[in-house]
């Protein structure tokens, strides 16, 4: 005949114990798991707002001044692109399209006097791109005044932050997808900053200070933010 074994009282409060915290556990690991995957998509839904307002943006400039979004764009880019990047390439590069369809907004945009071709000084190949008077007025200001007026209103902490997380996430797309951010010369990792004048260490030609404002091609950014090594 069968006996019925009685646990002790505590053997059930533990067994009772390790039940609850082995379900906590798995509850808390599932929900920090769900947390962090909602974390991951809303900072992508966040970065596709902005990208979109900006965009957007920029079609209501083009419009203005009676251009197609595409030729504004490349206007922008000539005005805000460096000796290393004014080339048709780059530009094609810039703009994800192929240098065919570029060259045909090209031309357009040469045949209003709004862009310059010339060869290359040292390498008559290479065609250098350039942005005319005529062309630079078609851009009327930089950035809107809406968006830097918010920029301006955030902490200043946050903005330091907001700017270092951005630049990473740059950073780890550039690494992953082998890409081109086209970011500012002075925030590259090949920059060089010195008292007189500055340096790219990837050319290891001088740049001056409007050099160092400009958009580049070759543009890297930082492993860490500390890696920039001044010229003595």
């Amino acid at each position: 005949m069968a006996t019925n074994v009685v646990k002790p009282t505590f053997m059930f409060r533990i067994e009772t114990f390790i039940s609850v915290v082995s379900t906590l556990f798995f509850v808390n690991f599932i929900s920090n798991r769900y947390h962090h995957a909602m974390n991951e998509d809303r900072l992508h839904t966040l970065l596709v707002c902005i990208a979109r307002a900006l965009q957007s943006e920029q079609r209501q400039h083009a419009v203005s001044a009676g251009l197609l979004p595409v030729q504004w764009t490349i206007l922008s880019y000539l005005r805000d692109a460096n000796r290393y990047s004014n080339t048709p390439q780059a530009l094609a590069e810039f703009l994800s399209l192929t240098k065919g369809t570029v060259s045909q907004s090209l031309k357009l945009l040469e045949s209003h006097g709004w862009i310059s071709r010339a060869a290359d000084a040292a390498d008559r190949r290479i065609v250098r791109l350039g942005l005319t008077e005529t062309g630079r007025a078609q851009l009327g200001g930089t950035a809107s005044s809406e968006w830097m007026s918010a920029i301006a209103q955030m902490p200043r902490a946050q903005h330091a932050a907001a700017e270092t997380a951005l630049a990473q996430l740059l950073g780890e797309w550039q690494q992953t997808r082998r890409g081109r951010t086209f970011g500012v010369c002075r925030s590259c990792r090949h920059f060089q900053a010195g008292r007189m004048e500055h340096r790219c260490g990837l050319t290891g030609e001088a740049l001056s200070e409007e050099d160092s404002g400009k958009i580049c091609r070759e543009h890297e950014e930082p492993v860490d933010r500390t890696d920039q090594p001044a010229l003595a």
